[in-house]
C-alpha cells in the first residue's frame, strides 16, 4: 500500500514565500520604474544644456566671424566674389571610367551657401551664383529644380555632360537622370550659355524639340559630340533649332556628327554672330555656305569642317561677287583640296589676317618626286583667287598639308 506524505503544514510557509515575492516584485517595479523617470528627466535637462550650448557656440562663432576682414565687406562686395569664386568646376568630372559614379557631386555655390548663416543669406540672395548650372548624368531633378529657383529670373550658364568618360554607341546613349527637367529648363528658362559635352548625338536631337522658337538672351550654343563607331556623316536635324534665330548669339560650335541645315534660322537671323565652328552637313553646297556666310559679314572667327565630297556650285548670279568678311582675324578650314579651294575664292578675307589655317589631304598625285613645288604651293596654285589670301612670308599664316589617301577622313579643324 503507497502512503502520501501528509504536506499541508508547508501550505502556510508557501503562502508567505508567494506574498514576500510579489512584495519583492512590485517594489522593484517601482524602483525601476522611478530610475526611468530619473534618467528621462536627466536626458531631457543634457537635452537642454546640448541645445542652450549649440546656440552659444554659434553665436561664439558669429562673434569671432564679424572680426574677420571679409565680413566687414558689404554685402554687394561679398556677392560679387562669390560669383567670381564659382566659376569653373570645383570637382570635375573624373577621367577615371572606374570612378563611383554615386559620389555626390559638389558645387560651389552650395558649398559656399553652407559656410556660415551670413554667407547663406548672401549666397540665396546672389541669383548669379545659381544661374551656372552644371549637370551631370546623375543630377537629380530636385537639385536642378532648387538651382534654377535659386536663380530667378537671370538667365542660365549651362553645362550638360553625358558620358563623357569614353564614346558608346549612338543607338544606346547614356541615360540622364534629369532629362525631363532639363527639357522643362530648355523651354522656359532665358539661356545665356549652354554648352553639351555628349557621347551620343541622340541625346542633342532628343532635346531639340525642347527649344523655343527664338531666344533673346542666348549668346553661346555649343555642341561637342563624340563620334562613336556607329556614327554616320552628319546629316541636319528634321527639327530646326531655334527657328527664328537668335538675335544676340555670338558663339556657335557644332562639332562631332551633330549639324544644323544652312538655312536654319541660327544663320539667316542671327546678325551678331561673330564666332562659327562646325562641321558642314553632307548636303552642303556653294550656294548654302555663300548664303549662310552673306547673314554673317561680322564673323571674327570661322571654323568649318568640310565633307570630303567636292561641294557643288551654284550658278552665278549677277552683282553678287565674294563674299566681305572684314572683321575675320581666323579662319580654320578642314577637308579636301577642291572644297577648300573653293571655298578660298568665295570668300574675300583681309590680307592682314591673323590666323589662316589650311588643313587638307592632298592626293597621293601632288607628292610624286617630279613636282618641285611644295604641297602648299600646289594647293594655292589651284585658286587663281586663293593666291591673294594672306602673305606666304606672313608669321601669322600658317597652311598646314597633311599627305595622305585622299579617301582619309579630314583633319579636325
Amino acid at each position: 500500500m503507497l502512503l502520501v506524505p501528509n504536506v499541508t503544514f508547508l501550505f502556510p510557509r508557501l503562502k508567505t514565500v508567494t506574498r514576500n515575492v510579489t512584495k519583492t516584485t512590485l517594489s522593484s517595479r517601482t524602483a525601476m520604474a522611478n530610475t526611468h523617470i530619473q534618467l528621462d528627466d536627466r536626458l531631457s535637462e543634457l537635452s537642454r544644456l546640448d541645445r542652450r550650448l549649440q546656440e552659444e557656440i554659434i553665436e561664439t562663432k558669429g562673434c569671432r566671424n564679424a572680426l574677420a576682414p571679409i565680413s566687414r565687406l558689404s554685402v554687394e562686395l561679398l556677392s560679387e566674389i562669390f560669383v567670381i569664386s564659382t566659376i569653373g568646376e570645383w570637382d570635375p568630372p573624373s577621367q577615371n571610367p572606374h570612378r563611383d559614379h554615386k559620389t555626390q557631386y559638389r558645387r560651389g555655390c552650395i558649398i559656399i551657401s553652407q559656410i556660415s548663416g551670413s554667407w547663406r543669406a548672401v549666397a540665396l540672395g546672389s541669383p548669379e551664383i545659381w544661374a551656372r548650372i552644371d549637370i551631370r548624368t546623375t543630377t537629380k531633378n530636385s537639385l536642378l529644380k532648387y538651382m534654377m529657383k535659386n536663380a530667378g529670373p537671370v538667365a542660365l550658364s549651362v553645362v550638360i555632360h553625358s558620358g563623357e568618360h569614353s564614346p558608346v554607341s549612338a543607338a544606346d546613349p547614356p541615360r540622364i537622370r534629369a532629362l525631363n527637367t532639363i527639357k522643362t529648363m530648355l523651354a522656359s528658362s532665358p539661356m545665356k550659355s549652354l554648352t553639351f559635352f555628349l557621347s551620343s548625338s541622340m541625346i542633342f536631337y532628343t532635346l531639340i524639340p525642347s527649344f523655343p522658337s527664338r531666344s533673346e538672351t542666348i549668346q553661346t550654343l555649343e555642341v561637342n559630340s563624340y563620334w562613336s563607331w556607329d556614327s554616320s556623316t552628319p546629316w541636319p536635324s528634321k527639327k530646326e533649332l531655334l527657328p527664328q534665330g537668335a538675335p544676340n548669339l555670338r558663339r556657335l560650335v557644332l562639332l562631332g556628327p551633330v549639324c544644323i541645315p544652312w538655312k536654319s534660322g541660327l544663320f539667316t537671323q542671327s546678325p551678331n554672330l561673330t564666332s562659327l565652328h562646325l562641321n558642314a552637313p553632307t548636303d552642303t553646297t556653294v550656294a548654302k555656305i555663300s548664303s549662310a556666310l552673306r547673314h554673317n559679314v561680322h564673323l571674327q572667327e570661322l571654323k568649318l569642317l568640310l565633307p570630303q565630297d567636292d561641294m557643288k556650285a551654284s550658278p552665278a548670279k549677277p552683282n553678287q561677287g565674294t563674299v566681305l568678311l572684314p572683321n575675320l582675324t581666323a579662319l580654320h578650314l578642314t577637308g579636301s583640296v577642291a572644297n577648300v579651294t573653293t571655298l578660298l575664292s568665295l570668300v574675300q578675307i583681309p590680307v592682314d589676317i591673323a590666323h589662316l589655317v589650311l588643313s587638307v589631304h592632298v592626293p597621293p598625285e601632288f607628292l610624286q618626286s617630279d613636282v618641285t613645288a611644295p604641297p602648299s604651293q600646289v594647293l594655292l596654285a589651284a585658286s587663281a583667287n586663293a593666291r591673294s589670301i594672306g602673305r606666304e612670308d606672313h608669321l601669322h599664316n600658317h597652311l598646314i598639308v597633311a599627305p595622305g589617301d585622299s579617301k582619309s577622313p579630314a583633319n579636325s579643324v
